[in-house]
C-alpha cells in the first residue's frame, strides 16, 4: 500500500490561542463581522467540489438542511493540499459523494477567525479534513493526502458515522440527559480524540446512570478511566477503572477495565500493580482482542 507523504505540522501546542470549538461555535450565534479575508479564503473548484466561502456561512447552511460538514484545513505552502484540489477534488465520484456535505476551506494561517479554528479542532498537520456535526461535534478526521478511491470510502465513513452522531444530537436537544445518547456521543467523541467533550458527556452520564444496565454502568467509567489516563491523572483514573469493576455483577467490561487499569499502573510506575491487572485481563478476555492487548502489555512491563 502506498504511503502519502504529509506536509509539515504547522502549529505546536503550546502557544496556542486558547480557545475551543464549543466557544466558537458559542460566539457566532450572535452577529458578527465575517472578514473579507475568511471569504475569500476558497474559491470553488471548477469542475469540482463546490466549497462554500467561510466556516461561519457553511455552518448556517449545515445547520438549515441537516447536513454534516466537510472541512478542508489548508495552507498556501502546503502541497499536499494543492494535490488534493488537483485530483481527488475533481474526481466525479468524490464531487458526487461530496453533495451530501456541506464543504468549505479554511486557511490555517488566514484570518483570525481561521487561525481560532485550527487551534480548536488541534489541527497539526496539513492536509487535515475534518468532518463535522452542524452542532460543531468532530464526525472523523483524516490528516494525510487521500487519492479519489481512498477518499469516496472516507466520504461514506463519515456519512455513515454523521447518522449516528446527529441522531445523539437531536435526542440531546429534546432531552439533555438522555443516558444512551450521552454515553454514545461521549464515547464517539473520545474515540476522535476530543477528550474535554468526551469527558463532559460521561460525566453526565455516570451522575444519572443508577438504573441503567450494569455492563453500560461500566463501561461509562471505563471511557472516563482512559480519559483521566491519557492526562496523566493516574489516581483518577485509577478510581474511575476500580469503581467499574467493583459495580455487580462481573460483566463483559471487566476485562477491558483490568487492561485500561493495568495500562494504568504501568505508566503510573508501578509494574507489580500493573501485572497482577494484566494478569486479571487475560483470564478475564478468555480469547478476545483485549486478552491479546492485555498479553502485549504484560510483555513490555519490566521484570521483577
Amino acid at each position: 500500500m502506498a504511503l502519502w507523504p504529509r506536509c509539515t505540522p504547522i502549529l505546536p501546542r503550546t502557544g496556542r490561542a486558547a480557545v475551543t470549538a464549543a466557544m466558537l461555535l458559542a460566539s457566532w450565534a450572535a452577529p458578527a463581522l465575517v472578514s473579507a479575508a475568511s471569504d475569500a479564503a476558497a474559491a470553488t473548484t471548477p469542475s469540482g467540489i463546490p466549497w462554500e466561502k467561510s466556516f461561519r456561512n457553511a455552518m448556517k447552511k449545515a445547520r438549515a438542511a441537516g447536513q454534516p460538514v466537510l472541512v478542508d484545513f489548508w495552507a498556501e505552502w502546503c502541497h499536499w493540499c494543492h494535490e488534493l484540489d488537483a485530483t481527488t477534488y475533481r474526481d466525479p465520484a468524490v464531487v458526487a459523494a461530496a453533495a451530501a456535505f456541506v464543504p468549505v476551506k479554511v486557511d490555517t494561517e488566514g484570518s483570525l477567525e481561521e487561525k481560532q479554528l485550527s487551534a480548536a479542532y488541534d489541527v497539526e498537520i496539513l492536509p487535515t479534513i475534518a468532518f463535522l456535526s452542524p452542532r460543531g461535534h468532530v464526525i472523523l478526521l483524516r490528516d494525510k493526502f487521500e487519492g479519489p478511491e481512498a477518499f469516496a470510502s472516507t466520504l461514506a465513513l463519515a456519512g455513515k458515522s454523521a447518522v449516528s452522531v446527529m441522531g445523539w444530537e437531536e435526542t440531546l436537544s429534546r432531552r439533555p440527559d438522555d443516558l444512551p445518547a450521552l454515553t454514545g456521543l461521549g464515547a464517539h467523541l473520545l474515540e476522535q480524540g476530543r477528550f474535554d467533550e468526551s469527558r463532559e458527556l460521561l460525566e453526565r452520564a455516570a451522575k444519572r446512570d443508577t438504573d441503567r444496565p450494569v455492563d453500560e454502568r461500566k463501561r461509562t467509567r471505563v471511557l472516563l478511566g482512559r480519559i483521566q489516563e491519557h492526562a496523566e491523572h493516574y489516581a483518577d483514573a485509577e478510581k474511575l477503572l476500580k469503581a467499574a469493576l467493583a459495580l455487580q455483577p462481573p460483566g463483559s467490561e471487566d476485562a477491558d477495565a483490568f487492561l485500561r487499569l493495568g495500562e494504568t499502573y504501568a505508566k503510573w510506575g508501578k509494574p507489580d500493580s500493573a501485572r497482577e491487572a494484566l494478569a486479571r485481563a487475560i483470564e478475564t478476555g478468555g480469547g478476545s482482542p483485549i486478552a491479546d492487548q492485555a498479553r502485549h502489555a504484560l510483555e513490555a512491563v519490566p521484570p521483577r
